[in-house]
């Protein structure tokens, strides 16, 4: 049986100093956790310009067509309990994001309670590290595909109070020049000038002039 080689993953590249939010693969990652008051589903004002910068990323990428909002829990407290924080704190993401102008249907949420977690350990370093809130990249549009047009407004779904929708921006499209004609085809392979080398042309510029008749 041939000998199986693991190919080891390269590193992410390092966050530059004004970056909060990128995409990745399928995920739109975070360089800081968003974090919440604690025990609530309230975002601290110290976390809105990362909750900003996702924001962003949707307003600038059209072709991501929905993400999933990811909430999960450190294993303290009971499963209800974990579960139910965890689902509050994705949907305090999803209505903020709402409120920076996605489009609800771009977007979903639930809760994951403290099945996934991201490391084991019980010290706090690892609870804080699996209290964390994930963005997946469920569906992309392609240009063939074309994007949506959202509306202007909408609803917000959870007070019925009218939030100004972005439109995102759609990627830009490099149109390849149409084919060439078998003529034009033709007649590019038989100009004189793609029998010419480097040569040829050096002979042509060093030649003498001739002399002119008196």
């Amino acid at each position: 049986m041939p000998e199986q080689i693991e190919v080891e993953e390269l590193p992410p590249p390092e966050w530059k100093p004004d970056e909060l939010a990128r995409i990745q693969q399928d995920q739109i990652v975070i360089r800081d956790p968003i974090n919440f008051e604690f025990g609530t589903d309230t975002i601290l004002p110290e976390s809105m310009a990362t909750l900003e910068a996702v924001a962003k990323i949707l307003h600038d990428h059209a072709e991501i067509g929905h993400i999933v909002i990811e909430g999960h829990a450190s294993e303290e407290g009971s499963f209800a309990y974990n579960y139910d924080l965890s689902n509050l704190r994705a949907r305090a993401i999803w209505k903020g994001l709402i409120l920076a102008g996605v489009h609800p249907s771009r977007m979903s949420y639930r809760g994951m309670s403290e099945v996934v977690p991201k490391t084991a350990g019980t010290d706090e370093a690892s609870l804080a590290t699996n209290r964390r809130v994930e963005f997946h990249i469920v569906e992309r549009f392609t240009p063939e595909e074309g994007y949506p047009v959202y509306p202007a407004e909408v609803l917000a779904p959870w007070s019925g109070e009218t939030v100004k929708i972005t439109q995102p921006k759609q990627p830009e499209v490099i149109v390849a020049p149409p084919p060439k004609t078998t003529e034009e085809t033709l007649e590019e392979l038989l100009n004189p000038n793609n029998f010419r080398d480097d040569d040829d042309e050096e002979e042509d510029e060093e030649a003498p002039k001739p002399e002119e008749s008196p």
